[in-house]
C-alpha cells in the first residue's frame, strides 16, 4: 500500500481556504445582524401568522387621500420642534408653532390651511409617522371639518377609538368626528393616518346640537409648567383643582354676545362641578351624562374622562353641560369600576348624584346585553373589519420596530372579543346577588332594633324595604329614623347604601341603622329587599340574623328636587300632578320633575307673569274640550315661554291654545325674556319628548320659532298658527306628521325642518313672508295635497334634503318661486325636490333650481340655474 505524504505548502493552502470560509461566514452574519435581518424576518413572520393577514392582502384601500403640500423652510421648523420635544421628552406647542400649507382631497380644490407638530408625548411625533393639527382657511371644510388632526392609528388604538366615538353618536352622546385617511406630504406617501375632529362649530352641528359654546380644563400645568417627574411629588386630583375652566374658539365666542353670556355660564358651572357646589345633576345633563360615562366603561376608554381630555359642551336648550367623546384609548384599564375606584374627580362626584348614577346604571346593564351587543356589531363590524385589514396590510414588510410597536397594539385589539369579555364582566357585577352582609342587635334594655350593614359591592345598593317579623319599614319610614345615612342626600324617598370604595381606608365599622321597636321575630332573621341603584332588574332577598348573645349601646332650570306650583291650585299623588279647574296667575316659574304625570282640568287658563316660565320634566295631559279649551296666555303683554324636557312617556295636547310668548334669551329675537344665559329658540320647546297635539292654537309669538321640536318624535292634527315673529313650526331631527294644519300670517318659514324624517298633508299656508314648507340639512320629507297662497317660496328642498311633492299640491302667489332646490351651508350637500302634477298660479317661476341641486316634474328632469343664496333671503 502506497500512502501519500502531504506537504507542508499543501497543508498551508487547506488551511488559508478555510479561514476565507470562515472569514466570509463570520462577516457576513456581522452584516446580517447590522441589517437586522433576524428581526425582519421574525416580526413579519408574526404578522404572517395572523389569521387575517389573507384577507388583509387582497383587502382594495378606497380611503380618501389627503395631499399636503409644504414648503421646505416650514417642514424644517416642524422638524426642529420635533427635535425639540424628543429632548424634553414632551411637547408644549403655542400659536407660533403654526406654519402655511395647502391641503387637497383626493387632488381635488387645494385650499390653504396652517399645521403644526400635535399630540404632548411621544407616540405622536418620535416615529415617522408623525402628528399634526390641522386648520383650514377663509370658512373651507374638509369632509364637514374646519380643524382636525391627523395621526398614526396607533396612537388612538387602531380601529377602537372608530367604534367607541361612533357608539356614543349612535345613542345620541356628543364625540367628535374620526375616520382614516392616506396621507401624502409632499410627494412622498405616509400610509393611513386616523383623521380626528377637533372641537368647533362643525363639530356642534354634527351632533344634532343647537350652536354653544365648548368648556374644558386648562392644561397648562399638566403639560407646560411641570416637567415629566414632577407627578411623583403631586397627585392628579391636585392638578384638577389647579386647572381653570376655558372655552374653545374664545376669539369666535367674544364677537357674539349670546355665547359670551354662555360661556359664562359654562365656565361657572365647570367651576361647580370642581368645587361641588352645586348637585351634579344641575350642572351635567344626568341622561347624556349616564350614557357617556356606561359606553366609556362598555369600551375600557377611561383615558378620555382625563383632567387634560374631556370636554363639555354646553347646551343652549337646557343650559346644562353635555361630555364629549375624545381621546378614549380604548383597553388601558378593562374592568375599572367608577364607583370604587380612583377615577377622574369630576366622574366621582357626577356619580354621587342619584339621577346621574341611576341613568348610568340602568345604560351600564342595557347596553351590555347580548342581544344589544350583536345589534351594534351588525351596524359597525363591516367597515371596522375593512379598516383593520387596511391597516394589517400596511403594516407588512415594515422594519421589526415599526412592526413591533404597531402590533403588539393591534393583537391586542380584537375589538368584539374584548367587547364581549368586558360585557360578560359587567353582566356578573350587575348579577351579583348578595348585595349587602351585616347583623342586627337589639339595644340594650330596649326593644329597639338596630341593623349594622356594609354594601358588598362596588355599586350604590337601594334598599327597597326591611322586614321584622310581619313588620314592614319601607324606605320613606327607614329615612325618617336615619335621617343622615343614606348614600344619596337629596333622595327623599329611597335609601341607598354607600358603595365600596378603593384608595381610602376602610371604616372598620359597619354602617349602623335604627329600626325602631319590635318584638323578637320567631325565624331569627331581618328580610330585606334590595338591588343596584337604577337597575332595571328586580329586587334581590337578603336574610340577615339577629344577634342575641350581646347586646350593642353605642350608634338648574331643571332637575331640581321637588315641583315648583306656586299660584296653582292642584291635587298631587305618589305619581300624579293634577291641575284643578281655574283662572289662575302665574308669578313665579312653574317647575315638574321627572316622575310624575301632569293633568290639567278642561277649562283650565293660566296667566304667566312677563318673565315666568312653565319647565316640565314629566309629560304633560292637557287635554281641553271645543267649549272648555286649556288656555296660556299672559297678564300683561306676553310670557316667557315653555320647555317640556326629556320624558320618556308621550304628553297630549288637545283643545289648548297658547298665546302672547315672547321666549326666552336674546340669541333668536331682541324680544326674549333675559334668563342668565338660558335660551329656547322656541315659545313652546319640546327636547327629546314625544308629543301628540291635536286642535291646538298658537297665536301672537316674538320668537323665533313659535313650537320648535327637537330629537321628539310627534303628531300634529287640526293645529293653527297666527301671527308669528319668525318660524311656525321648526323639527329639528324629529319624526312625525302634520296633518289638516293651518299657517297664517308668519314672518319667518310656516314649517321648517332640519335633519328629519316628516310628512306635512292637508295643511293650509297663508301669508307667509319666506317658505310655507321649508326641509333642510338631511331631511327626507314628503308634501300632499297642501294649499300654498301668497308666500316667498311655496316648498324648498335644500342642504343634502329630499323632498318629494305628491299630486294635489296648489302654490299661488309665490314672489320668488313655486318650488326650490339649493344649497345653503358648506357643511351640506345640493338637494332635491320632485313634484307631482302640482296646481301654480301667479308664481314668478315655478321651479328654481341650483346647479348641482336637482329638480323633476312628473319624473322629468327640471333645468337648474347658477345662482347666490343670500340673494334668495329677504332677512
Amino acid at each position: 500500500m502506497k500512502l501519500r505524504v502531504t506537504s507542508k505548502e499543501e497543508s498551508s493552502k487547506a488551511n488559508w481556504g478555510v479561514w476565507v470560509v470562515c472569514s466570509i461566514f463570520f462577516f457576513f452574519g456581522i452584516y446580517l445582524g447590522w441589517q437586522n435581518l433576524p428581526g425582519f424576518l421574525k416580526a413579519n413572520f408574526v404578522l404572517l401568522r395572523d389569521s387575517q393577514i389573507l384577507p388583509a392582502f387582497l383587502e382594495k384601500n378606497e380611503l380618501d387621500t389627503l395631499y399636503l403640500d409644504i414648503k421646505f423652510k416650514d417642514l424644517k421648523k416642524i422638524e426642529e420642534k420635533r427635535n425639540e420635544a424628543i429632548q424634553k421628552q414632551r411637547l408644549s406647542s403655542t400659536k407660533d408653532d403654526f406654519v402655511k400649507a395647502e391641503i387637497s382631497l383626493n387632488g381635488n380644490n387645494q385650499i390653504n390651511c396652517e399645521l403644526r407638530l400635535k399630540g404632548h408625548l411621544s407616540d405622536h411625533w418620535k416615529g415617522e409617522k408623525y402628528s399634526l393639527r390641522i386648520k383650514l382657511k377663509k370658512g373651507n371644510l374638509i369632509n364637514g371639518m374646519s380643524t382636525f388632526s391627523i395621526q398614526d392609528p396607533k396612537t388612538r388604538s387602531d380601529t377602537l377609538e372608530w367604534i367607541f366615538l361612533n357608539h356614543l353618536r349612535d345613542e345620541g352622546c356628543m364625540s367628535v368626528r374620526y375616520d382614516f385617511v392616506n396621507v401624502i406630504i409632499n410627494g412622498k406617501k405616509m400610509g393611513i393616518y386616523a383623521i380626528e375632529e377637533h372641537f368647533s362649530k362643525e363639530m356642534i352641528e354634527a351632533n344634532q346640537r343647537r350652536p354653544g359654546v365648548i368648556g374644558y380644563f386648562d392644561d397648562y400645568f399638566y403639560w407646560k409648567k411641570y416637567p415629566p417627574t414632577f407627578f411623583e411629588n403631586i397627585s392628579w386630583n391636585s392638578i384638577y383643582l389647579s386647572a381653570a375652566p376655558s372655552i374653545r374658539e374664545q376669539k369666535k365666542v367674544q364677537k357674539n354676545s349670546v355665547l359670551e353670556q354662555q360661556a359664562k355660564n359654562a365656565i361657572e358651572l365647570m367651576r361647580s362641578l370642581k368645587e361641588m357646589s352645586l348637585d351634579a345633576s344641575r350642572i351635567l345633563n344626568h341622561d347624556e351624562t349616564g350614557k357617556y360615562l356606561a359606553i366609556t366603561r362598555l369600551w375600557a376608554t377611561n383615558h378620555g374622562m382625563g383632567i387634560d381630555d374631556i370636554n363639555f359642551f354646553f347646551n343652549p336648550v337646557t343650559s346644562l353641560l353635555e361630555p364629549i367623546g375624545f381621546d378614549g384609548q380604548s383597553g388601558a384599564v378593562p374592568y375599572k369600576c367608577f364607583f370604587s375606584s380612583g377615577e377622574s374627580p369630576w366622574v366621582k362626584y357626577a356619580l354621587q348624584d342619584p339621577m346621574i348614577a341611576e341613568s348610568y346604571i340602568g345604560y351600564l346593564a342595557e347596553f351590555s346585553t347580548d342581544e344589544y351587543l350583536q345589534k351594534l356589531k351588525e351596524k359597525l363590524v363591516a367597515k371596522e373589519s375593512n379598516y383593520r385589514k387596511l391597516l394589517l396590510q400596511e403594516m407588512l414588510w415594515e422594519d421589526p420596530q415599526t412592526i413591533w410597536n404597531n402590533y403588539s397594539t393591534f393583537d391586542k385589539g380584537n375589538s368584539w372579543q374584548q367587547l364581549q369579555e368586558r360585557a360578560e364582566s359587567i353582566r356578573t357585577e350587575l348579577s351579583e346577588s348578595q348585595l349587602v352582609t351585616g347583623y342586627s342587635k337589639f339595644e340594650e334594655n330596649s326593644s329597639k332594633i338596630t341593623l349594622h350593614i356594609r354594601n358588598t359591592t362596588s355599586q350604590p345598593v337601594e334598599i327597597a324595604w326591611i322586614k321584622v317579623g310581619e313588620h314592614m319599614l319601607e324606605s320613606k319610614e327607614l329615612l325618617l329614623l336615619n335621617q343622615s345615612s343614606s348614600y344619596f342626600k337629596s333622595i327623599k324617598d329611597s335609601f341607598v347604601l354607600k358603595p365600596l370604595s378603593d384608595g381610602t381606608l376602610l371604616d372598620p365599622r359597619l354602617l349602623k341603622l335604627h329600626l325602631g321597636k319590635y318584638g323578637f321575630p320567631e325565624d331569627r332573621y331581618i328580610h330585606l329587599a334590595c338591588k343596584f341603584w337604577g337597575h332595571p332588574d328586580e329586587t334581590s332577598i337578603i336574610s340577615l340574623p339577629i344577634e342575641t348573645d350581646s347586646f350593642n349601646s353605642k350608634l338648574l332650570p331643571l332637575s331640581k328636587l321637588n315641583p315648583q306650583l306656586q299660584g296653582l291650585s292642584f291635587k298631587m299623588s305618589e305619581n300624579e300632578i293634577f291641575i284643578k279647574e281655574g283662572n289662575f296667575t302665574i308669578n313665579e316659574n312653574i317647575y315638574i320633575p321627572a316622575g310624575f304625570k301632569v293633568v290639567f282640568s278642561p277649562g283650565t287658563i293660566l296667566s304667566f307673569a312677563q318673565d315666568s316660565t312653565f319647565v316640565s320634566e314629566s309629560p304633560i295631559y292637557a287635554v281641553g274640550t271645543e267649549k272648555k279649551p286649556i288656555h296660556f296666555s299672559s297678564t300683561a303683554e306676553s310670557w316667557a315661554g315653555i320647555l317640556l324636557f326629556n320624558t320618556k312617556d308621550c304628553s297630549k295636547l288637545k283643545w289648548f291654545r297658547i298665546s302672547n310668548v315672547r321666549g326666552i334669551g336674546k340669541a333668536s329675537n331682541p324680544n326674549g325674556a333675559e334668563q342668565n344665559g338660558w335660551n329656547m329658540t322656541g315659545g313652546m320647546t319640546v327636547y327629546k319628548s314625544p308629543i301628540e297635539l291635536e286642535n291646538c292654537y298658537f297665536d301672537n309669538f316674538q320668537s323665533e320659532d313659535a313650537l320648535n321640536i327637537i330629537l321628539s318624535s310627534f303628531t300634529m292634527n287640526k293645529c293653527v298658527f297666527m301671527n308669528t315673529y319668525s318660524d311656525a313650526f321648526d323639527g329639528d331631527f324629529v319624526r312625525g306628521k302634520l296633518q289638516s294644519c293651518k299657517f297664517s300670517n308668519i314672518s319667518g318659514d310656516g314649517v321648517d325642518f332640519s335633519g328629519s324624517l316628516s310628512a306635512v298633508e292637508d295643511c293650509s299656508f297663508k301669508n307667509i313672508l319666506d317658505k310655507a314648507i321649508s326641509v333642510g340639512e338631511k331631511s327626507l320629507v314628503t308634501v300632499k295635497n297642501c294649499e300654498i297662497d301668497t308666500v316667498s317660496f311655496g316648498v324648498v328642498s335644500k342642504d343634502s334634503s329630499d323632498t318629494e311633492v305628491e299630486s294635489g299640491t296648489s302654490v299661488k302667489n309665490a314672489s320668488t318661486a313655486a318650488f326650490s332646490a339649493f344649497q345653503k351651508k358648506d357643511s351640506f350637500g345640493p338637494a332635491s325636490i320632485h313634484v307631482f302634477d302640482p296646481k301654480i298660479f301667479l308664481c314668478k317661476q315655478d321651479f328654481l333650481i341650483q346647479t348641482n341641486s336637482s329638480g323633476a316634474l312628473n319624473g322629468q328632469s327640471v333645468p337648474s340655474t347658477d345662482f347666490e343664496i343670500s340673494q334668495l333671503y329677504l332677512k
